[in-house]
């Protein structure tokens, strides 16, 4: 009883929370074609994360009864990553056009729409 009252103090004084972030860098291989997504959709791809993550999406509360009352907002949010492994400035997304024929190498062209 005493692990409870502890974990209920923590989650219910703002000031002891602290938001984590995670840097993601997506990687879009694609023919050309619609495979090839826009920054838009990556965008919304981290919105939706987010959004899941700290149990802010409208579903939050329906639940299987099996995971009741196990949904909570684990204060882990994601940007795209603005530094390359080299330190250079990044956008967070990389494209490559491929085929199974050719070679891919990485960061060979940046999504910049």
């Amino acid at each position: 009883m005493e692990i409870k009252k502890i974990e209920n103090q923590i989650s219910n004084n703002p000031r002891n929370r602290a938001i984590y972030t995670i840097p993601l860098v997506f990687h879009v291989l694609h023919n050309g074609g619609v495979e090839n997504i826009s920054r838009q959709q990556i965008e919304d791809a981290v919105a939706i994360l987010n959004r899941d993550f700290r149990r802010q999406n409208a579903d939050a509360n329906t639940v299987q009864s099996t995971f009741s009352g196990m949904p909570a907002d684990i204060e882990i949010e994601f940007e795209l990553a603005t530094k390359a492994p080299n330190g250079q400035c990044f956008s967070g997304a990389s494209g490559a056009k491929w085929s199974k024929w050719s070679k891919w190498s990485k960061y060979t062209e940046t999504i910049t729409t």
